[in-house]
């Protein structure tokens, strides 16, 4: 009798603990239900995935409470733009009294990419910084003479966005305190959608585009989805490790679509390496969003260099600037990168080309994250001597 109440005990004890086990999962699962319901819970999800330790991608309001020593919330990026247009004008490229040189004449750090390494370790200037946000770096574009995107909205209220019945044909949503991070959209449907919002977003895009309310290419576009896209895009900083990005204030932008000259295919990137105000190499960019994306990177004169990024494709290295159309004049292209640059050591100035010719895309100030792999290595070298031509090697 005493062995059939113990058996009977120990059955008793093993249900409970199963059913405990299968309320936590439970549990667990409508966690995750709920924290991918909204745009700070996604955020938060993708900070405390197991496989994500590198907190590179917070949510803003984390980021804000956790890396901001000062306390206040953000910086007017638009102002600390303006202050820069006037501040190089007076001393070009001069750091603050509180910042340390990225160049170094004892250093032997003659890498390009440790160099933007080295950049998100030691520049704190506010002002520079102002140039990630990709709605101020248009005031700066604009004082060196760019032509500029026509752009409908620039704010941070969602529930403000124009309606798809206002807006153009075709149009972008763009996150201005993110890299990677848009929507476009033409005749009603969405072209290309960007899900690189986040750690998610970037390493999982398929898997988790749904859960993240990130919209698939084809689909109708409407005022609940670019709100939801919105929202979604104001919950997250693109890094902590990129510090600039850390002093922006989360906006949303929406900027007409430019076309080539054939009307059929997006405007295409042309993007310059720029340092100590002189452009050096521009990379031309063909089918960004397609199949056979080509960077194919000149120098200064219009040759080829004959390299291009690992991944990437590149045009014959015979062919010069001149001989492919359709491209822009290059005297435009260095004139136009030469002025936004100027007074920073270093600065990539993205450009667009389009059938009205040349406009202001984007600063980028740590490409690649200081993790670009060239097809030839020394490539890497030799960007690096251009920034900092008194490093040692």
């Amino acid at each position: 009798m005493a062995k059939v109440r113990l058996r009977t005990a120990s059955i008793t004890r093993r249900a409970v603990g199963h059913r405990l086990a299968a309320a936590f999962a439970f549990a667990v699962l409508f966690s995750v239900l709920l924290l991918t319901a909204s745009d700070t819970g996604r955020g938060l999800l993708a900070v405390l995935c197991p496989v994500h330790l590198s907190f590179t991608h917070l949510p803003w309001w984390l980021t804000r409470t956790l890396y901001q020593k000062d306390g206040k919330p953000a910086y007017d990026a638009d102002e600390l733009a303006r202050r820069w247009t006037s501040m190089r004008e007076d001393a070009p490229a001069a750091p603050s009294k509180n910042v340390t040189s990225i160049c170094n004449e004892h250093s032997n750090v003659v890498s390009f990419n440790a160099l933007v390494k080295r950049r998100m370790r030691v520049e704190r200037r506010d002002e520079v910084a102002s140039l990630c946000d990709k709605a101020a770096s248009r005031l700066v574009a604009l004082e060196s003479g760019a032509q500029l995107v026509p752009v409908t909205y620039v704010g941070s209220d969602c529930d403000a966005l124009p309606n798809i019945s206002s807006l153009p044909r075709a149009f972008a949503l763009k996150a201005t305190h993110l890299s990677g991070c848009g929507l476009l959209v033409r005749d009603g449907v969405v072209a290309t959608s960007l899900p690189g919002c986040g750690w998610l977003g970037r390493t999982l895009p398929y898997i988790v585009s749904d859960a993240l309310g990130v919209p698939r290419a084809g689909a109708p576009v409407t005022d609940n989805m670019l709100r939801r896209s919105c929202r979604r895009y104001m919950s997250l900083l693109h890094s902590t490790e990129e510090w600039g990005y850390t002093r922006l204030t989360p906006r949303v932008i929406v900027e007409e679509l430019l076309f080539l000259p054939n009307n059929q295919q997006l405007a295409e990137d042309v993007k310059c390496f720029v340092f100590q105000g002189r452009t050096e190499y521009i990379a031309h960019v063909r089918r960004r969003f397609g199949h056979g994306k080509s960077d194919t990177i000149f120098t200064r004169d219009g040759t080829n260099a004959n390299v291009t990024l690992v991944g990437s494709q590149a045009e014959l290295s015979e062919v010069r600037w001149e001989d492919a159309a359709p491209r822009p004049a290059l005297d435009d292209v260095v004139r136009q990168c030469d002025g936004i640059a100027r007074g920073l050591e270093f600065a990539r100035v993205d450009l667009l080309y389009h059938q009205g010719g040349l406009s202001f895309g984007e600063v980028t100030l740590y490409p690649n994250g200081g993790r670009a792999r060239w097809t030839q290595p020394d490539f890497d070298t030799t960007l690096g001597k251009l920034w900092c031509p008194k490093n040692k090697s």
